[in-house]
């Protein structure tokens, strides 16, 4: 693997992320927060296979009050810090993501390519840069979280990024349904395999929105994962 390339997880805590995020609307504080985790220890777990070095920056560490100066200082912050030439940035909402992607990316990178990996719904999963073709100003003007975010990426990158295969991003168990029957059993597989006991609620709630039946939700007190 590169040495010169590491990953940047940019996630909140998935206590932040129940605050922000309804996966839907039946579900309470407690579940949300499980399924939240559950991603978060689902993108930790392929970070660490691909053996690449991770900062990983959560809100308690993120500057600024937008997405873009928060992306921006965490960009900014790892490039001081270290001497990595190249840095992966990676979510907590992407299903799908392979190990293949982040090794894809880190040889990409190393020829001196810049790699964006985009979602169906016209977000990001995966954006890989290089420090020499960084700058601040254009990444942070990017107007993310908006329908402007896929133009102006491609605009910022110009010719100089390679594009992964779309990918599906999860803010939302409706978006289940567009994996394709093969891929989302393997991907819930991988996604309750890295939960505890905790998740039979959560897990029981997938699995209603995929098959679309009803299945009993035993309602526990909540425990600490």
């Amino acid at each position: 693997m590169n040495p010169n390339t590491c990953i940047l997880f940019f996630s909140n805590t998935a206590n932040h992320e129940a605050r922000s995020k309804q996966y839907d609307s039946s579900l309470n504080r407690w579940q949300n927060q499980t399924i939240a985790s559950s991603l978060i220890r689902r993108s930790l777990s392929l970070i660490k296979q691909s053996q690449l070095p991770y900062y990983m920056i959560d809100e308690s560490k993120q500057v600024g009050s937008t997405f873009g100066q928060r992306l921006c200082s965490a960009i900014d912050h790892v490039f001081t810090v270290s001497d990595y030439e190249h840095i992966i940035i990676l979510g907590n909402d992407c299903l799908d993501l392979t190990l293949s992607e982040i090794t894809q990316s880190a040889a990409l990178l190393a020829q001196g390519n810049q790699v964006i990996g985009l979602t169906q719904c016209d977000g990001a999963y995966l954006i890989g840069i290089n420090r020499a073709h960084y700058t601040r100003r254009g990444l942070e003007s990017i107007g993310w979280q908006t329908d402007a975010l896929v133009s102006d990426l491609m605009a910022y990158f110009s010719s100089t990024a390679v594009q992964l295969e779309d990918k599906i991003e999860l803010n939302h168990l409706s978006r289940l349904a567009h994996l394709a029957t093969t891929v989302l059993c393997q991907c819930i597989a991988r996604l309750l395999s890295h939960v505890r006991a905790t998740l039979s609620v959560a897990s029981r709630i997938l699995l209603h929105h995929i098959y679309q039946v009803q299945i009993p939700i035993l309602r526990g007190p909540p425990q600490v994962i």
